[in-house]
């Protein structure tokens, strides 16, 4: 496959020519006058932007005359971390010389320096910045040089009005998105300075536009940013209904013998428990309230809960907030979301003021139980804990996590191999026991396997382990990210995840 080069972004360099045929916003006012007419040269205007409904209501942008030059957000950025005496001299706080022999500003006093944004403008592109080894100041400097000839900026570009319109709320009330009101707030300065704009009589002006226009391009900028971003959750996302995204690990293949149940085939593809639950959302949220029906099964609306003090059953009445948290299908599906947070998942699961469950473990196997007096007197208190998330998580269908399989997808693809189907092998703890349950008689059964036991306190392994005869396929020593998707093998019918 060829090599392509990367997706850049570039500083949009918007002056006069170019807004040939852009309408141009001048005033504050939503209506004209007194009737409920848009405003014809307001931020609403139908006759730039077209009537609600209209195509050219989402796709026409306007533009705003600041009246003078600004700093593009992107440039003030760049200055204002490379060196702080910079952003305080744009903010009128730190006062400074113009050394022309190092061809930087040096700090100086307020009765001998000077400061504001005039300044500063004056001498920016004169200066000379020091190299210190660092990649990512050595990228700032990089920027500024490169975008010098557009770093100073006079037309605002308007987003077209479809996109952050008014709305009624339904009591007569106008409703308008947030960035209007910075737009407003650019339309009220710009229309109080004057022909000399940018002398240091207007520091104070073109520092309320710095820090308007800063805002709007941070508001932009979250939109379209990061995982959540407008951009990517809705044009650029790779969304598969019930997949996951994860980077990867290598595989640790060290076992003490290779008919071992719990270790992975080359087969099999690791993965974590949370990864695991997301991508069989359904069946993981069946199996937790199965596992925890016991509790809530009793009459009069009353919960089986353990005691803390005692470690002995009790019925209580709970809230029904705790109640939902279980048995509704959306309450399940906020305690899987919440087990992201891995500082969570070792804490007990409690039911209101009180343990769940009760769980016993050594080092041969496992029992869940609400009543410390069942425990036999052979076995040691000290391996009795209340029950924690993970282990509800896990234990929910400890055997059947390893029934599940899918297919896993690397992005950006580069070959054939990008993609492959696989059976998943389910990860908890960096440190786990393949463990026996304990029947009702404290009997070990041979058939109930935990192949990976989460041990308390131990890290998680949360990444997806591809077997090493994957990698070369995968290309996995070049960056990128891999999705996967998750059913059951050998249930022709049933719902694919």
């Amino acid at each position: 496959m060829a090599k392509k080069p990367p997706f850049n972004l570039e500083i949009l360099q918007v002056d006069k020519r170019s807004l040939q045929g852009v309408p141009q916003i001048t005033v504050l006012d939503i209506t004209d006058g007194a009737t409920d007419n848009l405003h014809p040269e307001g931020l609403f205007s139908t006759e730039f932007f077209g009537r609600k409904g209209e195509d050219r209501r989402t796709e026409q942008f306007a533009y705003i005359d600041m009246n003078t030059r600004i700093l593009h957000p992107i440039l003030y950025d760049a200055y204002s971390k490379l060196k702080g005496l910079y952003k305080g001299i744009l903010e009128g706080t730190d006062y400074a010389d113009w050394d022309a022999k190092e061809k930087d500003f040096v700090r100086s006093n307020e009765l001998d320096g000077q400061t504001g944004y005039a300044f500063f403008i004056k001498h920016m592109a004169d200066i000379k910045f020091k190299r210190t080894g660092s990649a990512e100041r050595d990228d700032r400097i990089l920027l500024i040089q490169k975008n010098m000839d557009r770093a100073l900026i006079r037309y605002l570009l308007v987003l077209p009005a479809g996109l952050r319109d008014i709305e009624d709320d339904g009591t007569g009330r106008v409703k308008k998105d947030e960035i209007n009101k910075k737009y407003a707030r650019v339309i009220g300065v710009a229309n109080l300075i004057g022909k000399d704009g940018e002398t240091s009589a207007q520091d104070a002006t073109r520092k309320t536009l710095q820090n308007t226009l800063n805002d709007i391009y941070a508001y932009i900028k979250d939109l379209l940013d990061g995982k959540s971003g407008f951009m990517l959750s809705k044009w650029a996302s790779r969304s598969i209904f019930n997949g996951t995204r994860n980077v990867i690990a290598s595989k640790n293949a060290v076992r003490e013998s290779l008919d071992a149940d719990n270790l992975a085939s080359v087969t099999d593809t690791g993965i974590g428990l949370f990864q695991i639950m997301k991508g069989t959302l359904p069946i993981t949220k069946y199996a937790l309230r199965t596992f925890m029906a016991s509790r809530f099964s009793t009459q009069e609306g009353n919960v089986t809960v353990v005691n803390r003090m005692t470690w002995k059953p009790e019925s209580v009445t709970l809230d029904t907030a705790d109640i939902d948290a279980w048995t509704t299908s959306e309450g399940v599906e906020k305690l899987i979301n919440r087990f992201k947070d891995a500082a969570v998942r070792h804490r007990p699961v409690m039911l209101g003021d009180h343990y769940a469950f009760l769980v016993y473990q050594d080092d041969k196997g496992f029992r869940v139980f609400d009543d410390i007096d069942d425990l036999p007197d052979e076995f040691s208190r000290d391996n009795v804990r209340p029950i924690s998330l993970v282990e509800v998580c896990y234990l929910c269908q400890y055997q059947k996590w390893y029934e599940f399989g899918g297919y896993v997808t690397r992005f950006p693809v580069t070959g054939s191999e990008s993609t492959y189907p696989t059976r998943f092998y389910t990860h908890t703890t960096t440190k786990t026991k393949r463990l026996l349950e304990y029947d009702a008689r404290w009997q070990l059964q041979d058939t109930h396997v935990a192949r990976e036991y989460p041990l308390p306190g131990m890290a998680f392994m949360d990444a997806l382990v591809p077997d090493t005869t994957r990698l070369a396929g995968l290309d996995a020593d070049k960056r990128g990210y891999f999705t996967h998707t998750v059913r059951p093998f050998g249930n022709e019918g049933d719902v694919t995840l």
